[in-house]
């Protein structure tokens, strides 16, 4: 007898509560590679079963707050002795808060606050706790915004079981960052059709002195790729058990085609790379230091071609060896 179930259900709560849960298994490691003849679906490895509790609202009335509960377990399939697969942790459980709060002190405040558990058969086990507190001052008029921000990321770790050697320890980094942007804008005409141009210049600065977390296991963090969302990041890293150290100017313009008689965006186009003016020094366990002083350049257009239809393109480019990364192009009918 062979089997398998998946469940997803998610429920509003009174008070502003709402919950859900993701519940999914299967009897035995060969379960897809045996019943289906579809990549999507005996490429699954990794089946998670999870529960979340949460609620947002308000306080204060400039404020704004975000309460999540999480427990999550994997069950990790093992289809080929050869190729073993390394199960991921589970978090039990993961409390997340968040917290905004406009004129503070003349600026806006943020909070971030994090408690996770982590378990695995073989790994090291522990609890990491998060703090990341901020104030962020946005200047702004009708053409151009610049926004500095300072925070502080305070991360105590707690060890369990251990199989590498760490120990109990706390980091602390600060975190500076200045976003800011301009958009121009002209009159032109494509076709004897008429529109408004922009042109959007951005500058992203990070700064973040180095720490030394090679002692700090690693739970949930790798190494980000790099897109359009994640050039203006402040973290490298996903995760909170990375922060890297940075020094660095991501420098990106867009221009928008906008239709005068819709305000409909029917052309954009954008390009973006980052500087780099410090050598890296916080990596992850096995991954090599960062050698050039430059990111991949990144450009994307996308736009409509016909009613109903719009397409995309996107380009990655290594401007260190002078060749394509990574190209995309794609189509869209609605």
């Amino acid at each position: 007898q062979r089997s398998a179930y998946f469940l997803r259900h998610s429920q509003t709560l009174p008070n502003g509560w709402f919950g859900a849960f993701n519940l999914q298994r299967v009897s035995d490691d060969t379960y897809f590679t045996d019943l289906s003849t579809q990549i999507a679906v005996t490429s699954q490895v990794q089946l998670p079963s999870d529960l979340t509790l949460g609620r947002g609202g308000t306080w204060g009335g400039a404020g704004s707050y975000g309460l999540n509960a999480l427990v999550q377990r994997w069950q990790t399939l093992q289809p080929d002795p050869l190729q073993p697969v390394t199960p991921p942790y589970n978090r039990l459980p993961q409390l997340t808060l968040t917290a905004s709060r406009q004129e503070v002190l003349r600026s806006d405040f943020d909070v971030y606050g994090q408690y996770t558990t982590f378990d695995h058969p073989t790994f090291t086990t522990g609890t990491r706790v998060v703090a990341y507190p901020s104030l962020s001052v946005p200047l702004q008029t009708a053409y151009a915004s610049v926004t500095p921000k300072l925070g502080v990321s305070l991360t105590r770790y707690l060890i369990y079981t251990n199989t590498a050697g760490f120990t109990d320890q706390s980091r602390t980094v600060p975190v500076f960052t200045t976003d800011s942007s301009v958009v121009f804008e002209r009159p032109t005409t494509i076709g004897g059709a008429p529109f408004l141009q922009t042109l959007e210049p951005r500058l992203y600065y990070v700064y973040i002195p180095f720490r030394d977390q090679n002692a700090i296991p690693v739970f949930d963090s790798a190494q980000q790729d790099i897109n359009f969302a994640t050039i203006y990041s402040e973290n490298q890293f996903s995760g909170w058990d990375r922060i890297s150290d940075a020094n660095q100017l991501t420098l990106g313009v867009t221009s928008r085609y906008i239709g005068t008689d819709t305000g409909a965006e029917r052309l954009r186009v954008g390009v973006a790379q980052r500087f780099y003016f410090d050598t890296q020094r916080v990596t992850l366990p096995g991954t090599p230091v960062r050698e050039s002083s430059r990111s991949d350049l990144l450009a994307a257009l996308s736009g409509a071609v016909a009613p109903h239809l719009r397409a995309e393109a996107g380009l990655q480019y290594s401007t260190s060896f002078s060749q394509t990364q990574k190209f995309n192009i794609g189509a869209r009918y609605q």
